[in-house]
């Protein structure tokens, strides 16, 4: 108990700014909640604050000075602070690069409420695992309250990757990125001006250690996304390699790998962390939407629990796609806590509906890409929009 976390969730309407005072700080009555391997516990007690350092929680009442501020904390409730082990900060939720650009000042306002929103919801850490984005993380470190953060650095991508193929990255980009240079594909072939000597996994660990990550973050994606390949995917023997140069440096190395066989191609080569479940069920597409598990899934699954590999199920992922085009969610009026209102009202206008317009347009793109895998899957479907 005498480790909880000292943030009050502001939906119960505790004053923060007090605890931010040197002054003593005594809340009273308040359901304390923690957890342990024996479960989740709550009691009425009370808190006592020294300096912004929790110094006593307990059922009995501690003795004070005088001079002490102190609340009533009724009703209200006092939690350890969580962790979003998965969070992408240099993200904007909701805009894209167009609307980003448009509106600046609503991206400003977007940010200067980011840290508050997420202590909002009790978190106190957060782990960013991609869009390496230092200036945006030093400025809410910068804020008067603020979660920890920790990042992973820049994600490590094998030159024509997934995201440099979607992102379509002009040659010169991709050649000015910090690539890990996949020595066993012998079908990329780099120019002399370019020194391979900086692109090594020892070169690319020892960038990211001096960007202060607390961790390694790398994508393998796959047919069983819908999309025929035509991106190149790191081989066996180099993700082996970077592996085993994380684990030198003393970092975890995190893999995105939301398919059945870039989970099992986390196992073989000895990954970390699982930063995604599997929704990418089938590269079969008569079997991408089959809701039962294989017995290979079922193995596959069962060999990382039994490896006590780190799995990150990010619910949310997906989730969050359904939300976009839900016609409700734009008026949930919880939205009003974690957004500015200008940012929010724009994105209840015709313009800010970019996203859902985007997921209904996914079955066109994948009817011209993958027509076999669109019309395996459009004729269980009727209500397309």
């Amino acid at each position: 108990m005498t480790k909880i976390a000292t943030l009050i969730l502001s939906i119960l309407c505790l004053s923060i700014q007090s605890l931010s005072s040197q002054k003593t700080t005594l809340i009273k009555n308040i359901t304390i909640i923690s957890a342990n391997a024996e479960g989740v516990k709550n009691e009425l007690g009370h808190v006592l604050i020294e300096s912004e350092k929790i110094i006593y929680v307990g059922e009995k009442m501690p003795l004070v000075l005088k001079g002490h501020d102190e609340l009533d904390g009724k009703g209200k409730f006092l939690i350890p602070g969580l962790i979003d082990s998965h969070v992408h900060l240099a993200n904007t939720a909701g805009f894209n690069g167009q609307l980003k650009n448009k509106y600046p000042e609503l991206v400003d306002a977007y940010f200067e409420q980011l840290p508050r929103s997420y202590l909002y919801h009790g978190f106190t850490t957060l782990i960013d695992v991609n869009n390496y984005a230092p200036h945006r993380i030093n400025k809410v470190n910068q804020s008067l309250l603020h979660p920890d953060i920790y990042t992973c650095g820049n994600q490590v991508q094998v030159m024509d990757d997934f995201m440099m193929e979607m992102e379509e990255y002009p040659i010169n980009i991709r050649y000015q990125s910090q690539f890990l240079h996949d020595t066993y594909n012998k079908g990329i072939v780099f120019p002399d001006s370019i020194d391979l000597a900086e692109h090594t996994p020892k070169a690319i660990i020892s960038e990211i250690k001096e960007q202060d990550g607390a961790g390694v973050k790398i994508a393998y994606e796959d047919a069983a996304s819908g999309l025929v390949v035509s991106w190149a995917q790191p081989s066996k023997e180099i993700m082996t390699e970077l592996v085993l140069e994380a684990q030198r440096k003393k970092l975890p190395l995190l893999l995105h790998a939301p398919s059945l066989e870039g989970h099992q191609f986390g196992l073989e080569t000895g990954v970390h962390i699982f930063a995604h479940g599997l929704w990418n069920w089938s590269a079969d597409p008569k079997e991408y939407d089959n809701p039962n598990l294989t017995g290979e899934h079922k193995n596959t699954l069962l060999q990382i629990a039994q490896n006590q590999s780190g799995y990150q199920l990010t619910f949310r992922a997906l989730l969050g796609e359904k939300d976009l085009i839900s016609s409700s969610f734009s008026t949930d009026k919880n939205l009003d806590h974690v957004y500015p209102k200008a940012y929010l009202t724009l994105l209840r206008t015709k313009v800010g509906l970019w996203g859902k317009k985007k997921i209904f347009g996914r079955s066109e793109f994948l009817k011209r890409t993958n027509p076999e895998f669109y019309h395996a899957l459009r004729g269980k479907y009727t209500n397309e929009r």
